[in-house]
Parts: structure tokens; C-alpha cells; sequence
């Protein structure tokens, strides 16, 4: 079974997906567009006004 992670967008909060067609994870809200490896390395440091997520 695989691992379920999610993550908000650190620009608006906003709930992140995964893209089959890029290989990126998108924001749906802001359009904004992460690598997945990015965020599972920075998993801890993501932040929205300040507070943890």
C-alpha cells in the first residue's frame, strides 16, 4: 500500500495534486507548480503566514 501525503501550497494554502501529465505537484488555487522531490526532502519547513502545515 502506498503512503498518502499531503501538503498546502506555501503561497495560498491551498491543497496540492499530483499531475500524472508533468510529474509535478500543482496547486489547483494559485497555479503554482512544486517537484515532488522537492517537497518530500522539505516536508518540515513549508509554512503559510507563519504557522506550520
Amino acid at each position: 500500500m502506498s503512503e498518502v501525503i499531503n501538503h498546502k501550497c506555501p503561497f495560498c494554502g491551498g491543497s496540492l495534486e499530483f499531475d500524472i501529465g508533468s510529474q509535478m505537484v500543482k496547486c489547483p488555487y494559485c497555479d503554482n507548480e512544486f517537484d515532488p522531490n522537492e517537497l518530500k526532502k522539505n516536508e518540515g519547513d513549508l509554512s503559510v503566514n507563519d504557522e506550520q502545515i
